[in-house]
């Protein structure tokens, strides 16, 4: 074979000789695209290795281009396939001029080959190699162009990043550039500042484009560059993960008033259907059970996104009546009678208090006996009919702790109860509150945690050092030299293997994510090799100095027993919700996920096994067995909507406001008790910031977690994303859950879209001690990733840095 070869000429040599790169352009250069002239070294030649005799042939090969600088480019054999892009993985050296720097240029382009950043994408050996020298082009700018939106998928799209100069800078992130959207022949400039392209250059680079995604009939990647000369086309390969094309969802809303509810995030047709209608009805009887004059709990998919509906006994009165009113109605209405009979009940024999201990002492113990019966390795034995049984078997068991969850409603009377004390009594406001429960949530932060716990207890501050170092080229490597610590790890990860990261089926288990443990284990180490105080410690002596100062306040007056017992009781609460949800809804999804995962596997003409969440529950058992027409057009279609409902966030609320809560004060003493302990829920949990408020580059929500931090932003879309978080970084996502510990440990601050100051994202800020601000409805969408903010927890303001 020759020691080199024309780009032109690689289009009748066979991939393994010239790699993806080359093999590409060849093709785009047969239909007429404008790409700089090149030579390819094959991979056989890389492969004998970089000597005087190819460096010659290749300076002899491009003596006409005379001094122009070369751009040496690595070609890799599976680079730019269908699934894997290798982007960015191999290496590219500009402004090559001169016989040494092409020498130094090809040894690492081929040295780039067996790099750890190779074997980290996902490939343990040393990837076959190609070499293309191209006449560099003197770009007075340059880019990236997607003939498809690759973030939102729309296929109407062009998507174009272009830089003044060379591209290289837009790679290394040296420069901001410049975002356009070339659509149907419109040009939208996405960013301010310096215009960069002119709308015909724009035109331009979207045809070509559409171009080559004809020609290779798959959406492309396209670098290119513009000289004096024009446009040149330097890389084009298919765009790999692209997103379902968005189907837009028609609105179809219901009468009455509804509600997003973000706390569960968004819902796969599966989960919604195994979820919603058994969580609505035991939710309602526990309300109606605390005297709530609830009649109805209903939830829909409006537009892709979950809303809720709390339909309320005497819902149709407009407007607050008058206190006189009001006197009347809860002493006449039965309704009323009835409420005020149970609000006595509830004071006197203490419902939840029941409940509480119930949990503990059946519950808790049945649930982790039947969820530790699930083996998911024994799955694969299993017949279709047993599999189908065991599916069967799983929801009813979902059923029920979706029930026993749902009495978890008892807690907020333990929560509340001592918020109003402490509000009456001690002068405290909400946040103040919360602070003296720091620390009281511990299956919040169990996790992390427990990890903490294995980790100092094998691990000195010189040996935690050691093990960083190794752990950052080889994860499993610091764990392999200690093996009464790899023992101790293998059963926690046992354990907590069926944890799922969120309450729907799309999320994976814990032992489907071995690396977020790893690099869980290596944060939790480096915390420990500097010296680093838990922050858990600064937490629980802001809670005990807050109860002194209330202890010495009440000291000598019968308010103190009762703050005592109160305190009890709500520290029980206060940690009930996350372990009963643990137990009785996040393990039962991951067993029901990799359950249906199997299921997915058997299934003839199923796309991909997680397909299988896009059918509802009714549609399963006929999909599986065969028997279900146009299985794969309806999830086509519902991957198309849910893609196109993450950009598409609805309205807060659909339909009329709900009405403001009538006075009190005329209500019977027990029944009025129990609504100021609702209003305080209420207060601390769902109010919204308000609009007014809202200034240029910040975003207003609620105070969460006090505390100031300025950090690099990272969105984040849920668990799938865990390994993009980084140290320090500002966590931004649209909710959390109790499981998120996992990621809690490494970050510097929360922002949310969704939540109050006693969800689930509050309360786990509060306990690992870092600035929180929830509830700001649009932070997912108004904060860039990667961008700088600050977080004020304690004003509930962040800062958007330009």
């Amino acid at each position: 074979m020759s020691r080199t070869l024309t780009l032109e000429d690689c289009l009748n040599h066979p991939l393994g000789e010239v790699g993806g790169k080359a093999k590409h352009l060849a093709s785009a250069i047969s239909f007429g695209m404008r790409v700089p002239r090149g030579i390819v070294i094959p991979s056989a030649s890389v492969a004998v290795g970089i000597t005087d005799e190819l460096v010659d042939a290749i300076l002899e090969a491009t003596q006409e281009w005379r001094d122009a600088s070369l751009a040496v480019r690595s070609s890799g054999i599976a680079e730019d396939g269908g699934e894997h892009s290798f982007a960015g993985q191999f290496a590219t050296v500009l402004n090559v001029r001169g016989r040494d720097a092409l020498a130094e240029a090809l040894r690492a382009c081929r040295d780039s080959a067996s790099s750890a950043q190779v074997k980290a994408y996902g490939h343990a050996g040393a990837q076959p190699i190609a070499i293309i020298v191209q006449r560099q082009v003197n770009a007075l700018c340059a880019g990236v162009a997607f003939s498809a939106n690759p973030v939102t998928g729309a296929r109407a799209e062009v998507v174009i990043n272009a830089v003044a100069g060379l591209g290289d800078k837009l790679v290394s992130g040296e420069a901001t550039p410049e975002a356009l959207v070339v659509n149907d022949g419109k040009v939208d400039h996405k960013t301010n500042g310096k215009a960069i392209l002119s709308d015909a250059q724009a035109k331009e680079i979207g045809a070509a484009v559409r171009q080559l995604e004809a020609h290779f009939s798959a959406p492309q990647d396209v670098e290119w560059a513009i000289d004096v000369t024009g446009l040149h086309i330097l890389q084009s390969r298919p765009i790999t993960a692209l997103p379902p094309e968005p189907i837009h969802i028609a609105l179809d809303i219901p009468p009455g008033t509804w509600t997003r509810n973000d706390h569960h995030t968004t819902l796969s047709p599966m989960a919604f259907g195994l979820f919603c209608a058994d969580y609505d009805a035991a939710q309602t009887e526990a309300m109606r059970k605390y005297a709530m004059p609830v009649k109805t709990i209903q939830s829909r998919m409006i537009g892709g996104h979950l809303y809720t509906q709390f339909a309320m006994e005497g819902g149709d009165q407009k407007g607050t009546p008058p206190n006189w009113v009001m006197w009347l109605v809860a002493r006449l209405l039965p309704m009323m009678r009835r409420m005020t009979k149970q609000a006595e009940g509830i004071f006197r024999d203490k419902p939840h208090h029941a409940e509480m201990r119930a949990w503990e002492e059946k519950w808790k113990p049945y649930f982790q006996e039947h969820n530790a019966r699930f083996d998911p390795d024994s799955l694969s034995a299993l017949d279709d009919d047993e599999l189908l049984a065991g599916y069967h078997a799983l929801v009813a068991h979902l059923k029920l702790g979706l029930r026993v969850h749902a009495e978890t409603m008892g807690n907020w009377i333990a929560i509340c109860e001592f918020g109003l004390f402490c509000q009456d009594h001690l002068g405290w406001d909400i946040a103040t509150t919360l602070r003296a429960m720091g620390g009281w949530s511990k299956a919040t932060t169990a996790v992390h945690d427990e990890l903490t716990a294995l980790c100092r207890a094998h691990f000195n501050t010189a040996e935690a050092k050691a093990a960083v170092a190794v752990m950052t080229h080889d994860p499993k490597a610091a764990i392999a030299t200690k093996p009464p610590f790899r023992s101790a790890l293998d059963a926690w990860k046992h354990a907590n293997r069926l944890r799922i990261q969120h309450y729907d089926l799309h999320n994976p288990t814990l032992g489907e994510t071995p690396g977020l443990v790893e690099r869980q284990l290596r944060d939790i180490l480096s915390g420990i090799a500097e010296g680093r105080p838990d922050r858990s410690e600064a937490v629980d002596a802001e809670r005990e100095e807050l109860h002194a100062g209330a202890r010495k306040k009440l000291a000598g007056t019968p308010l103190l027993v009762e703050l005592e017992q109160l305190a009890t009781w709500a520290k029980r609460a206060y940690s009930y919700r996350d372990e009963n949800g643990f137990h009785t809804i996040a393990t039962v999804f991951g067993i029901l996920r990799l359950h249906l995962l199997e299921m997915g596997r058997r299934m003839r003409g199923l796309g991909e096994p997680r397909h299988l969440f896009y059918l509802k529950p009714e549609e399963l058992e006929p999909a599986f067995r065969g028997e279900l027409p146009d299985m794969n057009a309806r999830i086509q279609r519902r991957l198309g909507e849910e893609q196109w409902a993450k950009f598409n966030r609805g309205p807060r609320v659909y339909g009329p406001p709900e009405a403001p809560m009538p006075p009190t004060d005329p209500l019977p003493p027990p029944l009025r008790k129990l609504f100021r302990l609702f209003d305080w829920m209420i207060k601390a949990e769902m109010t919204a910031p308000s609009e007014t408020d809202r200034v240029e580059g910040t975003l207003i929500g609620q105070p969460a977690s006090a505390g100031s931090y300025t950090g690099t932003a990272r969105v984040i879309a849920g668990p799938q994303d865990f390994h993009r978080v980084r140290p320090g970084d500002v966590l931004v996502c649209r909710i959390t859950s109790g499981e998120w510990s996992m990621v809690f440990g490494r970050v510097g601050a929360l922002v949310t879209d969704e939540g109050g100051m006693l969800s689930h994202p509050a309360i786990i800020a509060r306990e690992f001690g870092i600035p929180a601000v929830v509830n700001t409805d649009s932070a997912t969408l108004r904060i860039a990733d990667g961008g700088t903010v600050t977080v004020d927890g304690g004003n509930g303001m962040v800062r958007i840095h330009p």
